[in-house]
């Protein structure tokens, strides 16, 4: 069996490697999404070539077989090249096909596939949100890739949403689950160190506050965290706010400077993921996901896993991870600075909020979800299977 697996992600080209930040490169790819060891596995998506490999992951799996697009760099690089990206797949040389959507190549298949051939998709983010947010053209391209992807989902034979409600209520399918695509280990032994250590801290001298996405990225949110622990730090409160990935912060680094904290505020840049973890477990006393967009947030639930105190602005799937009394309305910065001043006033609360994110985060264990998703995932592979059997034999 040919499958082929269409992803907007961009992989790095260095020498005669491809390499990822993740997201599919640090998997057994192959075994993922093939059903034995005879099945071909092809991934279709962008690639530039890149003379840095600092901080990537090897995209080491043989077994598959990468099938480099035209990179476009925007919508409008997109269109341009709409043409030529038409002609880089024969859609009919494949038996199954996996979109992950929101995509713009995912848009191209579709339209190949012309209802010819049943399909997979995996649905991890809401073009809605993530494109209103951006620039002028985003906010036009919006309402377009909103109806498309809500299209692409309504016809799928099978849909696998990374949340349990959010993603659903907005884009439904007829078969689908909720299954996602963020998995993690958790550890009682770091549960039962964090209860301890948020009893022998010292709040009153240093508190370590943290978020981890692009800054440079404005609707993640980083600045309106700033602009609360400007507001602590009048009140006395001595608040280190790590900001960790990639981006040089400019704008970030201008408002930490006009409210004068700049000594408050970290930037980290970009780091393995395995010293991110170290950092949660070991650094940070709470963490913050300020974004106005989000789908089911990876960074979230790791710090949920890592035994954290977590606040969330109130958007995507953040409602379905953590308790409402940590949820505060998107772009409020006085909300942000109630919660931060609960926490780090409150023993209690945290305690509360570590056991409750914590086993929330044991939802996500690796084996229980992986579970979950194979048995519907391979029921798709064996329904198309079977279907080739019966053309077979009616050939015959």
């Amino acid at each position: 069996m040919k499958i082929i697996f269409v992803h907007d992600h961009v992989l790095k080209k260095y020498k005669n490697d491809y390499y990822t930040s993740g997201g599919i490169g640090d998997e057994n790819i192959h075994q993922k999404y093939c059903d034995n060891s005879n099945d071909e596995l092809y991934l279709y998506t962008r690639y530039v070539k890149s003379d840095k490999i600092y901080s990537l992951i090897k995209f080491s799996d043989k077994k598959v077989h990468c099938i480099p697009s035209l990179n476009y760099h925007s919508p409008i690089d997109y269109f341009l090249k709409y043409k030529k990206i038409k002609k880089e797949i024969n859609i009919d040389e494949y038996d199954a096909i996996i979109l992950r959507v929101p995509s713009l190549l995912s848009l191209v298949i579709y339209k190949k596939l012309k209802n010819k051939k049943k399909y997979y998709v995996e649905v991890v983010g809401c073009p809605w949100d993530a494109l209103r947010y951006r620039s002028i053209l985003g906010k036009i391209l919006a309402p377009f890739l909103y109806f498309k992807t809500k299209e692409i989902i309504k016809n799928s034979s099978y849909t696998q949403y990374v949340t349990n409600e959010f993603l659903q209520k907005r884009y439904p399918s007829h078969n689908s689950i909720g299954c996602s695509d963020v998995v993690i280990k958790t550890d009682e032994t770091v549960f039962k160190k964090r209860l301890i250590s948020i009893k022998e801290k010292d709040y009153s001298k240093k508190v370590v506050v943290s978020t981890i996405g692009n800054v440079d990225i404005s609707y993640k949110g980083q600045q309106y965290v700033i602009r609360a622990i400007s507001m602590l730090k009048k009140k006395g409160y001595n608040i280190e706010y790590q900001l960790i990935g990639g981006g040089t912060g400019k704008n970030l680094k201008k408002l930490s400077m006009k409210l004068g904290i700049s000594n408050n505020v970290k930037f980290i840049g970009q780091i393995e993921h395995s010293e991110v973890i170290k950092k949660l477990k070991n650094e940070i006393d709470i963490y913050i996901q300020p974004s106005n967009v989000e789908g089911l947030c990876r960074s979230l639930i790791e710090a949920m896993g890592c035994a954290l105190p977590c606040i969330a602005s109130n958007v995507g799937g953040n409602p379905e991870l953590i308790d409402d009394k940590y949820l505060f309305p998107k772009k409020n910065v006085k909300q942000i600075y109630k919660l931060l001043l609960l926490f780090i006033e409150s023993i209690d609360e945290q305690e509360k909020a570590i056991v409750s994110n914590f086993d929330k985060a044991k939802q996500f264990d690796c084996e229980l979800l992986t579970n979950k998703r194979n048995n519907f995932y391979f029921s798709f592979l064996n329904n198309i299977k079977n279907e080739g059997e019966k053309d077979i034999c009616q050939k015959k």
